[in-house]
């Protein structure tokens, strides 16, 4: 018997390489049939959860997952509640892939492009909680501490709530927005409960009212680094690791600014690193990706040029979120 047979009789687990647990996928929209996007590694697995939007042009900026029903989604640059008969839009996960519908906006021959995370140890988490008392804590399944987590309320309006583990249990930045004022990241020990998150468990406090929340939280493993860094409006090389402590080249890095207004900033080499432009897909708001030499791939990491005050300002606080290339 093959050994991967017998490891997966024995119930161990099997590790995946990365392109079993992170897929970008490019594609022009098609109003007359629905699109069908294989997960990642062909398998929907323990889950896959999907942020999805227009390339180029203005557009709301999607997230769902396998454990919403075809038809449900947030909108990760608004505060509303979960929407829910747009079947027409996302019709749901099946066992190796999910369905985008007809739906104009969706659909329209313009391009597209999604980014899907598994839900892997120490990669990604995702889940649904209900919050019923003033501060209370929910199991995940990182099993990892989280590094970077957003909490969004699913049955009423509320704020993208986003802890970072460089600001720590005391504070929050909203990430549907540039954030609020110039100050960008908020405190408030009534968010996290003045808590900080555990490789098991995390903790919402009053601030975060009673309700049905989604969650997503990243952590530092095999293939993806979480660090905060400071900018000096130069190039600025940037090291990406694995917790082993080995050094790789990304193929997605997502950039926020933590003390002053900035954007949600995704770069992908599906879309544009490392030759040409480097398309910023805005996840904080509807506005279409912007080209510039924003950055450079390194063999251990990344350089940020200097000119950007969102992502490399002089003194300014980021945090960063890297995946690992396909090798």
């Amino acid at each position: 018997m093959p050994i991967q047979q017998m490891l997966l009789g024995s119930g161990a687990a099997v590790d995946l390489p990365v392109e079993d647990i992170f897929k970008v996928t490019t594609f022009t929209g098609n109003t007359s049939n629905s699109t069908t996007i294989a997960a990642p590694g062909n398998k929907v697995g323990n889950g896959v959860a999907v942020w999805h939007g227009k390339r180029n042009a203005t557009n709301d900026k999607y997230y769902f997952d396998s454990d919403m029903s075809a038809g449900e989604l947030l909108i990760q640059n608004d505060t509303a509640s979960k929407f829910s008969g747009w079947s027409d839009s996302f019709e749901g996960f099946g066992t190796t892939s999910f369905d985008l519908g007809t739906n104009d906006g969706w659909a329209d021959d313009e391009p597209y492009v999604n980014f899907q995370f598994k839900r892997y140890k120490n990669f990604f988490d995702f889940g649904t909680v209900t919050k019923n008392s003033s501060s209370q804590s929910f199991s995940h399944n990182l099993e990892t501490v989280p590094r970077f987590m957003m909490v969004k309320r699913m049955d009423s309006s509320s704020h993208w709530y986003t802890y970072n583990y460089y600001d720590g249990k005391s504070k929050y930045i909203k990430t549907e927005t540039l954030n609020e004022g110039a100050t960008g990241r908020t405190t408030d020990t009534n968010v996290w409960n003045n808590t900080s998150p555990t490789s098991t468990q995390f903790t919402l406090g009053s601030t975060i009212t009673n309700g049905t929340y989604k969650y997503m939280m990243w952590g530092n493993g095999d293939f993806c680094n979480v660090e905060y860094y400071s900018g000096n409006n130069s190039t600025k090389n940037l090291l990406c690791a694995d917790s082993s402590g080995s050094l790789f080249r990304p193929q997605f890095i997502a950039i926020r600014r933590l003390d002053n207004f900035g954007w949600w900033s995704w770069f992908d080499t599906t879309r544009g690193i490392p030759s040409g432009d480097k398309y910023r897909w805005a996840a904080h708001n509807s506005t279409g990706s912007s080209g510039d030499d924003w950055l450079d791939l390194t063999s251990g990491g990344f350089d940020i040029n200097p000119g950007s005050s969102y992502l490399n300002a002089a003194g300014g606080e980021f945090i960063f979120i890297a995946i690992k290339e396909v090798t």
